[in-house]
């Protein structure tokens, strides 16, 4: 502090100690000559700048440059929750700032849009396509007029304004902060408003939703029409206030249903025609392993048909990314990935679980929208047309899924773009890399001194930078250490105080590592380049220094790839090579690897000589060992499903939907017999991902269900008997060399040591082993 103070003294000795004098007679004169248009660009009065942003950049410019402090830039965030407070209406609206938020802010009634319910319900009922899907299905009218009437919004100004105030309750018990990029709104303000809105939020909760119609209201911007679950009609207070509030509710698997389909299509397709604004998540449903899941193209497709039939002449498209620094849900979420089953959605469960998530607080959550993306000009790009050719183009089903295709890819890039990496994220990082590297099953702990664990974070922040991520908070390294830490505090123990403060992960602990793991898995997108080209390197050569022609190389992380396609999004393009060269420049440039020149290139590792004076080399190769420890959890439970389906699956086909439970429930005993290293492995995402790489590889092969052979209706009082699968899509081997070879592939990315296990020793494992602890 002292020091500090000392050179802050130093630095501004010259400013402080002389008197200055501003004439600003020249500046007048310059404005005053240029355009309106120049003046816009170039704003010279006081009352144009941002002193908000002016005084973060400054802040930000003094501590890194003049203190030394290890601080990062901001992207000029708003915090919510404060603004709410300084909210005034009238005498005593410091009292009632929440009221004075949700009465003051937006009266026009542009803010919920002049959509009649009863008229978008007599247009899809008098569509084309609900009246020949009604034809097929006994008295079909009737019943989508039923579909209709459970699936339509109703928006309400009253219940926006309550939903506001609430929100603003719930936001200030839940979170420290709800940071928002205010410049990124600015943009949405102005789009055509003649032109729809469809806002794509990444899906990790269900107070997203929520949030951005919170945020979209704080700041005078329309609140959309909501795709919600058909489940929330279950809840039926709950359900009001959301229909109330923009919501629609689909069903589950709609799309098997013809009459369904055609109802809710005409019912995008009318929001389109009257220029509202559509919010929905992309991903289909919240993901419970942290990461993005793969975009579904079902809704989106509706919206390209209604725009291509010319309800609307454009539509922008907007990315959301939403970031927790720990999801409300996250205990439930990782109780799911264990194998627990999803706790159905009630009113009486809400009311249960609400006071206790009340009580604890979930960090920060951060909200940025990406640039809108223009329908019209991505497909006349995509399909190298005008944008009116294009539009006529897109009717055709096989452009359209060519569009499709590309939106997908471009709203994929924008999130990927505004990806935000939390300090728990980072902490989790540093913490489960530091596990012994032994085969045997991890035990004991791993304790990491308070200082060391701060250092490890400081080094990944920049990491993180460095591969086009965003960190939520971003500010003081110390102050985010102890941010994120407070996220982990049921997962981790602290001891000490001051330098001797220390933290241990209890790798005894039923959970911890999942719960480490989930908390890491927003970082897992920005490495996966760089993680899979270590990967690719490590099967090329799994002896050090790992030297491997780049031919190898390339071998190896087409086949990685496949793996790590299964479990993430990420910038990974159909051009493999030019993928790997730009990757491999990277981490060249960080003193990763070298790649020599000529026909016979190779790839060689920087070695990790302590006694050498290579600094750039030892920190490269402790670069490759973080990589290689990041990914080998999912390498890892992918050789775990795949080594043991010979037993599972080599005496009779196996049920589709059994299959995974019981694949995860055998990855946990070999986990607790050693078999298996790390317990984060044994969870049911990897498990589904393990089963569609395999399935694509053409390992495995599911059949189609069998029709249930005709009988008579159970007699009174006897239960009709449970199918246990009777009729339900079997899996078996389709090829054991395809298998045996993917099993043979995964083992070379195992951790050192690791011997491949024989189906023999497998089958005496899961035989003797009592019920998994994962």
């Amino acid at each position: 502090g002292i020091a500090a103070t000392q050179i802050l003294a130093d630095t501004f000795y010259h400013f402080v100690n002389n008197e200055w004098f501003y004439d600003t007679a020249n500046v007048l004169d310059l404005e005053s000559q240029l355009s309106p248009a120049e003046q816009d660009i170039f704003r010279m009065s006081p009352d144009q700048v941002n002193w908000v942003h002016y005084m973060e950049d400054f802040q930000y410019g003094l501590q890194r440059h003049v203190l030394r402090d290890e601080v990062l830039p901001s992207m000029h965030l708003v915090e919510l929750n404060s603004r709410v407070r300084a909210t005034r209406m009238f005498p005593l609206g410091s009292l009632f700032s929440d009221l004075a938020f949700a009465l003051s802010h937006n009266p026009s009634p542009q803010h919920v849009p002049p959509s009649s319910s009863a008229h978008i319900a007599q247009a899809v009922l008098a569509s084309k396509s609900v009246i020949q899907a009604a034809q097929n299905v006994p008295n079909g009218m009737v019943r989508a007029g039923e579909m209709l009437a459970e699936l339509s919004s109703n928006l309400s100004l009253p219940t926006v304004r309550f939903m506001g105030w609430l929100m603003c309750k719930i936001n200030r018990r839940l979170f420290r902060s709800v940071m928002v990029d205010e410049s990124s709104l600015e943009v949405l303000r102005n789009l055509d408003p003649s032109e729809p809105v469809v806002l794509l939020p990444t899906h990790k909760s269900y107070l997203d939703f929520l949030l951005v119609s919170w945020v979209l209201f704080a700041f005078d911007l329309r609140v959309p029409h909501i795709a919600a679950g058909h489940d929330f009609l279950n809840m039926a207070l709950i359900a009001t206030l959301f229909r109330r509030s923009g919501a629609f509710f689909i069903p589950r698997k709609i799309f098997k249903d013809p009459l369904w389909t055609a109802v809710l299509s005409e019912y995008t397709s009318e929001l389109v025609k009257q220029n509202q604004w559509i919010e929905f998540f992309i991903e289909g449903s919240r993901s419970r392993s942290g990461r993005m899941l793969h975009p579904k193209k079902g809704l989106l497709g509706m919206v390209v048909d209604s725009w291509a039939a010319g309800n609307a002449k454009d539509v922008h498209l907007v990315p959301i990314n939403i970031t927790y620094d720990q999801a409300p849900e996250s205990d439930s979420h990782i109780a799911e990935l264990t194998g627990r089953a999803k706790t159905k959605e009630t009113t009486a469960a809400m009311l249960r679980a609400g006071p206790r998530k009340l009580r604890r607080s979930f960090g920060s959550v951060e909200i940025l929208a990406s640039a809108p993306i223009s329908l019209a000009k991505e497909t006349a790009a995509c399909l190298q047309l005008s944008p009116e050719a294009g539009r006529a183009a897109a009717l055709t089903p096989a452009v359209r899924n060519k569009v499709l295709s590309h939106l997908v890819s471009a709203v994929t890039a924008r999130f990927l773009a505004r990806t935000a990496v939390p300090p728990a994220a980072l902490i989790a990082a540093a913490l489960l890399a530091a596990r012994p590297r032994t085969p045997p099953p991890a035990s004991g702990s791993v304790t990491m001194s308070l200082v060391e664990l701060t250092e490890k974070v400081r080094v990944l922040r920049h990491l993180v930078v460095a591969t086009g991520g965003h960190l939520v908070d971003g500010g003081m390294l110390a102050r985010d250490v102890d941010n994120g830490l407070a996220c982990l505090t049921s997962t981790l123990d602290l001891a000490g105080r001051g330098a001797d403060a220390s933290v241990t992960l209890p790798l005894d602990r039923p959970g911890s590592a999942m719960a480490l793991y989930y908390a890491l898995s927003p970082l897992l997108p920005l490495l996966a380049r760089q993680g899979e080209v270590a990967l690719a390197i490590l099967a090329a050569n799994p002896t050090p220094p790992h030297s491997a022609p780049l031919s190898k190389v390339r071998e190896m992380l087409l086949k990685v790839r496949q793996v790590l396609c299964t479990e993430m999004v990420y910038t990974a393009s159909d051009d493999l090579d030019k993928d790997l060269d730009a990757t491999l420049f990277v981490m060249r440039k960080d003193g990763v690897l070298s790649v020599s020149s000529g026909v016979d290139a190779q790839v060689t590792l920087s070695a990790a000589n302590k006694d050498s004076k290579d600094e750039k080399g030892s920190k490269g190769a402790e670069r490759f060992a973080f990589l290689v420890d990041v990914f080998q959890p999912l390498v890892e439970g992918h050789w775990g499903t795949a080594v043991q389906l010979p037993l599972v699956l080599g005496k009779r086909d196996t049920e589709a939907h059994t299959l995974p439970a019981l694949l995860l429930r055998n990855l946990g005993r070999m986990v607790d017999a050693g078999v298996v290293r790390f317990p984060e492995s044994g969870n049911s995402v990897t498990v589904s991902a393990a089963l569609r790489c395999l399935e694509r590889a053409g390992a495995l092969r599911t059949s189609a269900p069998s029709p249930s052979p005709s009988s008579s209706s159970p007699s009174a009082g006897a239960a009709a008997p449970a199918s246990a699968g009777q009729g339900g899509a079997t899996v078996s081997v389709e090829a054991p060399e395809i298998l045996e070879a993917h099993v043979a592939f995964l083992q070379s990315l195992r951790p050192a040591g690791a011997t491949p296990v024989t189906l023999q020793h497998l089958a005496r494992v899961l035989a003797a082993a009592p019920a998994p602890s994962l």
